[in-house]
């Protein structure tokens, strides 16, 4: 084979400039984001989006339900047309997807709340803001104003959805709802199961604290991470935005936020 023909079959694989879009282009699958996120962010942070409860039973049982779910496959039915979208609470979605509350997110990544409410709004699907979001209800609403479906959803704009803890100060939760109605936030998520907080033992042993605290153990992850804390220390205060100037807090001790007398 001449080399003139071995050129034809094989190529270089062009190379990203941008350096976030060269990660993301060989990142496949959800473990492929997940190990891109373990190297570049300090433990503490991975470990509160990956850790769970005591000795982290039930996430390892509900992953593992989750993984005995097959697709049954038929064959000869067409699929030159395939159409995902799905009714849920009175609008139409592009697919049965939405994005769940999660609270803090800015402290993995600047963009936090508006970044992901961004990337919902783009692909028609919903966004749901937690009550212990580090982004205000009224500052998320400006954040994804412009913001267009992608050219496959048109017709399906992204919606905000606002996640309430019902808390003890029932005139703040109340104020929350209110604040929710009057930016356009179309559907309430109350969230009933976590009066009691789960033991997270990740983040006593990494002494996690919101707003985030410098302990011997941060600054010393700071040469391991410096991309991270950069971003972190250049950007806007860190905290709780609809409990901003309470004093620091664990993850677990939110919960005395939280109305522990819920019953039917």
């Amino acid at each position: 084979m001449r080399v003139r023909e071995m050129r034809r079959l094989v190529q270089l694989r062009t190379v990203p400039l941008d350096a976030t879009e060269r990660r993301l282009a060989a990142c496949y699958d959800v473990a492929d984001l997940r190990r891109v996120a373990r190297r570049r962010i300090p433990r503490p942070v991975f470990d509160y989006v990956d850790g769970a409860a005591d000795e982290e039973l039930a996430v390892a049982a509900n992953a593992s339900a989750f993984r005995a779910w097959r697709f049954l496959p038929r064959v000869l039915a067409s699929v030159e047309t395939v159409d995902l979208s799905s009714p849920v609470l009175g609008s139409v979605l592009p697919a049965p997807f939405l994005l769940g509350p999660a609270g803090y997110t800015r402290m993995l990544h600047p963009d936090g709340e508006i970044g992901a409410a961004r990337s919902a709004f783009r692909h028609g699907m919903p966004y749901t803001l937690s009550t212990m979001a580090a982004t205000g209800i009224e500052e998320l609403r400006a954040g994804v104003a412009g913001i267009s479906a992608v050219s496959e959803v048109p017709d399906t704009p992204g919606e905000l959805w606002f996640q309430l803890y019902l808390l003890k100060d029932r005139v703040q939760a109340y104020n929350l709802i209110d604040r929710a109605a009057d930016n356009g936030y179309r559907v309430l998520v109350v969230t009933v199961d976590t009066v009691v907080a789960g033991n997270r033992v990740r983040d006593h042993r990494n002494g996690l604290s919101i707003p985030p605290e410098l302990s011997l153990r941060t600054v010393a992850s700071v040469a391991t991470k410096p991309g991270f804390w950069w971003r972190l220390l250049s950007g806007p205060a860190l905290d709780y935005a609809n409990f901003a100037g309470r004093p620091r807090t664990t993850i677990r001790k939110t919960a005395d936020f939280f109305d522990a007398n819920l019953k039917r």
